[in-house]
């Protein structure tokens, strides 16, 4: 595992611009200026292969402190024009810039365009996400540290949980406890115009209720307005409840689901769940640098057909999911995406979240999730709740 030496990662973005044509990348987004300065207030990040320079919009010591770059690479101005003009000083006039366009608003983009006109703009995100994918030992202990938050949430649902209380109720009381152990408050997506809330839960028949977007379970929400996450139902005896509310620790992520049913489980739902732990067992087996990201979704497939549990493995209503886990870090839904024709190499530091569903006319809708590290040995778990049917009450 690399050691933490963030100052190093701007070095490596350097090199890449070099082996990309880049001349320059500016940088606008809060996560990715986080991972390369230590400073996620509104800023600029303007990266040429020789000079790096973090405008900023206020200065304070103790901002000041928090900032792995030297004294000298700081402007206080976080202002385009201002950028502009430090260009000018660099002696680049023109060329090509690489912007992060899946995220960059319109507006945004044709003021840089305006002034810039001597530059080509491409997209820099693939760059950065693909250096992001790889997590060294600080960023993995953070992950890790995410993970124990999660256990706490799930320990709260176990004292918690009872016929008769409301979903919304239960979402309170995990978030709470996330809150409680520094969770800092906030989800982190890279997806436009989404918001999954604090994070999906559900109950019953509101189970089958699933995003259109990232193919799981989501519940229907409190309204249209956010139709993702708890509801105001009353939870009920014998129902299955599915809690995949996700943390955030010093801006990092854990992503985790559990199944728990409310009183005794029947035996049908205690084998399927037994068959689907054992399909995630392989699968954390299974991981280990240098094999291809597609490779775990055929792998998950073809343990499913050997459990003779393929007719409800991943599937939601007539949908299938097309994916069996995705990577997170800085934000709850990074690359690589674990699915079919993804030729992405598993690395050591690779952080993942395996997510498995069955959903059964017998044994009901029930979900595994859990967030791994790729090491030099293997896969290590992360999240450390147990992963097992809860039966509460």
């Amino acid at each position: 595992m690399r050691p933490f030496q963030p100052q190093l990662r701007i070095r490596e973005l350097q090199k890449n611009l070099t082996q990309a044509n880049l001349d320059i990348a500016l940088l606008h987004y809060s996560r990715d200026i986080y991972y390369y300065t230590g400073f996620a207030e509104p800023s600029l990040l303007l990266v040429t292969p020789q000079e790096s320079i973090l405008f900023i919009r206020r200065e304070k010591a103790k901002e000041r402190s928090r900032i792995w770059m030297e004294e000298g690479m700081i402007v206080a101005r976080a202002d385009l024009r201002e950028v502009y003009a430090q260009l000018i000083d660099l002696k680049i006039k023109k060329g090509t810039m690489g912007l992060c366009l899946d995220i960059l608003p319109a507006d945004r983009f044709t003021e840089i365009q305006e002034l810039f006109q001597k530059f080509r703009i491409l997209n820099v995100s693939p760059l950065i996400l693909r250096q992001r994918m790889v997590k060294d030992e600080e960023e993995v202990s953070l992950v890790k540290r995410a993970g124990q938050i999660l256990a706490a949430g799930t320990d709260r649902v176990r004292q918690f949980l009872k016929p008769g209380l409301r979903e919304i109720d239960l979402a309170a009381e995990i978030e709470a406890e996330h809150r409680r152990s520094l969770h800092v408050g906030a989800i982190f997506t890279r997806l436009f115009d989404f918001s999954m809330g604090q994070g999906p839960l559900s109950s019953g028949p509101n189970l089958r209720f699933a995003s259109g977007i990232l193919h799981s379970i989501s519940g229907p929400g409190l309204s249209a307005a956010l139709p993702i996450g708890p509801s105001d139902r009353k939870i009920q005896n014998g129902d299955h409840v599915v809690v995949d509310i996700p943390c955030n620790y010093q801006g990092y992520h854990a992503d985790q689901s559990r199944t728990f049913v409310v009183g005794k489980a029947s035996s049908k739902a205690k084998k399927m769940f037994r068959l689907m732990r054992e399909v995630s067992d392989g699968l954390i087996a299974f991981l280990r640098p240098g094999i291809q990201a597609y490779q775990v979704y055929k792998k998950a497939w073809s343990l499913a057909k050997k459990l003779k549990i393929e007719d409800s493995f991943l599937a939601y209503g007539e949908r299938r999911a097309n994916f069996i886990g995705h990577g997170l870090g800085l934000e709850i839904n990074e690359p690589p995406i674990l699915k079919k024709g993804e030729k992405t190499i598993l690395e050591e530091g690779f952080t993942l979240a395996l997510e498995l569903l069955l959903t059964h006319p017998n044994a009901g809708i029930m979900k595994l999730e859990d967030t791994v590290v790729v090491t030099s040995n293997g896969a290590e778990l992360l999240t450390i709740a147990p992963r097992e049917l809860i039966e509460v009450g």
